[in-house]
C-alpha cells in the first residue's frame, strides 16, 4: 500500500487495507468507525470535507484509533465504499432470488423494478456517490460503486430484462438494453454531480419519470 491510496479500491484491496484488530473491542471501534464516517460522507459528499477528528468524535473512538487501523482517509473511504456496495449487490440479489416479477414478467414491470431500485441506490448514497464521482478524475483504477453496482445489475437483472423482450427481427435486446442502460446511469450521475434540473433525485415523481424514460428509450409502452 503506498502512501496515496486511491479514493476508490476493488474489494479485496479495500478490505486489505484495514489493520488487523487486536481485541475484540478493537473491533467493534471500527464498526462504530466505518458507520459514522459513512454517515458523515453523505452528508458532505466530499472527501476532502471528511475530519478525522469529526468522524472519531462521532463515533466515541480516537484519532489515534483511527490511525492504528487505516493508513489515511483515502484508504478508510474505500472500505466505506466497499460496504455500501456489498449492500447494493445484496439488494439486487435478494430481489431477483425472491420477487416473481423478475420471472414472470412483463418486460415492462421488470423495466420499471430495475428503475425503482436505480433511484432508491442512488437517493440513498447520493453523498458517497457524489464524493466517489469527484475523485474520479485523481485516480489511476476505473473502480467506483457506481461503475460497480451498473456492472452487477447488468450481469444480474438484464438477462431477466432481456428475456422478456418482445421479438423483432434484427434487433439486439443485449445491446439496446445496455444503450438504455447507459442513457439512464448517465442521467443519474449527471444529478448527483450538476443537479440542472428541471428533474431533481428527491422529487416526488422522480422515479416515475425515470421508469417513463427507461420503458421509451426500450420502445416499450410508457402508459
Amino acid at each position: 500500500m503506498t502512501k496515496n491510496v486511491p479514493a476508490t479500491l476493488p474489494a479485496r484491496e479495500a478490505r486489505a487495507s484495514i489493520r488487523p484488530a487486536r481485541q475484540a473491542r478493537s473491533e467493534q471501534s471500527l464498526q462504530k468507525m466505518l458507520a459514522a464516517g459513512r454517515a458523515l460522507i453523505e452528508e458532505k459528499g466530499n472527501l476532502d470535507d471528511l475530519s478525522i477528528t469529526e468522524l472519531t468524535a462521532q463515533a466515541g473512538t480516537s484519532v489515534g484509533a483511527f490511525y492504528r487501523r487505516f493508513e489515511n482517509k483515502e484508504a478508510f473511504f474505500a472500505v466505506v465504499q466497499e460496504a455500501v456496495l456489498e449492500e447494493i449487490r445484496e439488494t439486487m440479489q435478494h430481489a431477483v432470488t425472491t420477487e416473481a416479477v423478475w420471472h414472470d414478467g412483463p418486460a415492462t414491470a421488470i423495466a420499471d423494478r430495475m428503475m425503482e431500485l436505480y433511484v432508491r441506490n442512488f437517493q440513498e448514497n447520493r453523498g458517497l456517490f457524489h464524493a466517489s464521482l469527484l475523485h474520479l478524475p485523481a485516480r489511476e483504477t476505473t473502480w467506483s460503486p457506481v461503475r460497480e453496482s451498473n456492472v452487477h445489475a447488468m450481469n444480474v437483472m438484464l438477462p431477466l430484462l432481456i428475456a422478456h423482450m418482445p421479438a423483432a427481427k434484427g434487433v439486439d435486446w443485449d445491446f439496446e438494453a445496455r444503450v438504455a442502460m447507459q442513457t439512464i446511469v448517465g442521467m443519474l450521475v449527471n444529478i448527483i454531480l450538476n443537479d440542472p434540473g428541471p428533474l431533481h433525485l428527491h422529487d416526488k415523481h422522480f422515479a416515475a419519470q425515470v421508469k417513463r424514460q427507461f420503458r421509451r428509450t426500450l420502445g416499450l409502452p410508457t402508459h
